[in-house]
């Protein structure tokens, strides 16, 4: 600074001296910098990345304030001992003020997006009763304000005790995700308990000493919260993060919570739309089946009518009627959609003992069928 200036001013202040802040700042700044980073080298922290992330504070809370250094030594070199510890109390003052008028001003605008969230949401809820388009609202909008390393909706049946996953982001891409049976993971200890759960930090620990058993990646913070109305609980949502521990906190779980009693609304609402939906399909095929039934004496007519009308109503690939040959007792197949010619030609299933227990009536459902226990040529 000397060898730019004209020696540290006492009284007034030149050209000179304010141009020889600059070398003084800047060399200050960047041996101070040089050091952090190599503190950050020995601890193996990126410093390219951490200089990145807090480029904009390390400017304005390091760089710009250094200019108050020389202000602080003027006020202290011309107005003495009681005026310097003056000033240094109101900057002292100052700066706290701007920290809280900053975490203020970072609150609203946080509680301001948690609105706007519920608002979108809202408007979903009441503008479709398309549940696919709701979940992917409910994504997208917790998305923007918190983590969701992997977010997904599971919804429960507690009649098969079967969980569904018709909503799974993993990194910001959906992925597909085949439903199973309730196991003992965090998800069913959500539902059971009725309740939500908060894991911050330690997630394998906690789970097991909730005496629950770990199911897929473990997350470094994990927060599921119920989908429920009055005391059914129709599912869970829940969101995770594979980077960071304390990556949410209760203001998030809250949030979380009022979605989740949204979404509960919007699925019930789904869920009668949908239920009106297929019976009015199922009146329709009625109404279809009785005109061709009153219309026409053909049977083989009438016969495939009805296979092709039932398709649409349980959304299907294939289906098939067979009728009852009285004589000999067996089955015969009347009418077909969708199967191939080698299954009308086999013989495979008119030994089948399934379709032959439907003769007294019996209802058969076979949930899935590679593991029903049935030989492969059934299979197939």
């Amino acid at each position: 600074y000397q060898r730019v200036s004209d020696g540290f001013p006492t009284s007034s202040w030149t050209g000179r001296d304010l141009l020889a802040l600059v070398p003084l700042f800047g060399s200050y700044f960047l041996v101070n910098k040089t050091l952090c980073a190599g503190v950050l080298w020995a601890q193996g922290v990126s410093v390219s990345a951490h200089f990145r992330r807090y480029l904009r504070p390390i400017l304005t809370q390091e760089l710009l304030p250094l200019p108050l250094a020389a202000i602080l030594a003027w006020v202290y070199l011309q107005l003495g001992d009681l005026i310097f510890v003056v000033c240094c109390c109101l900057l002292i003052g100052l700066w706290g003020l701007s920290l809280r008028l900053g975490a203020t001003r970072r609150d609203l605008e946080k509680r301001l997006r948690e609105l706007n969230t519920l608002n979108k949401v809202g408007q979903a809820i009441a503008t479709s009763l398309e549940l696919d388009i709701l979940l992917n609202t409910i994504y997208h909008q917790v998305s923007q304000l918190m983590e969701a390393d992997y977010f997904y909706i599971a919804l429960y049946d507690a009649v098969s005790d079967e969980l569904t996953f018709p909503l799974v982001f993993e990194n910001g891409e959906r992925k597909r995700h085949s439903g199973r049976r309730a196991r003992n993971g965090l998800t069913e200890y959500v539902i059971y308990q009725h309740r939500p759960v908060l894991i911050q930090e330690q997630t394998e620990q906690v789970i097991a000493n909730l005496g629950l058993e770990v199911i897929g990646q473990p997350a470094l913070s994990w927060l599921g919260v119920p989908v429920a109305t009055g005391d059914k609980v129709l599912g869970v949502i829940t969101v995770q993060s594979f980077t960071r521990s304390y990556a949410y906190d209760e203001k998030d779980l809250a949030l979380l919570s009022t979605l989740a009693a949204q979404a509960a609304i919007a699925l019930e609402n789904a869920q009668l739309y949908g239920q009106m939906r297929r019976r009015t399909a199922e009146l329709a095929l009625l109404n279809t089946v009785s005109t061709a039934v009153s219309s026409t004496l053909d049977l083989d007519q009438v016969l495939q009518i009805v296979v092709t009308s039932i398709m649409p109503i349980v959304v299907c690939q294939k289906s098939a009627l067979f009728l009852l040959d009285s004589p000999d007792g067996t089955l015969q197949l009347a009418a077909a959609q969708g199967l191939s010619d080698h299954f009308h030609g086999s013989s495979i299933w008119q030994d089948d003992g399934l379709l032959q227990r439907m003769r007294n009536h019996n209802t058969i459902v076979v949930r899935d069928i590679t593991t029903s226990g049935r030989s492969a040529a059934e299979i197939e």
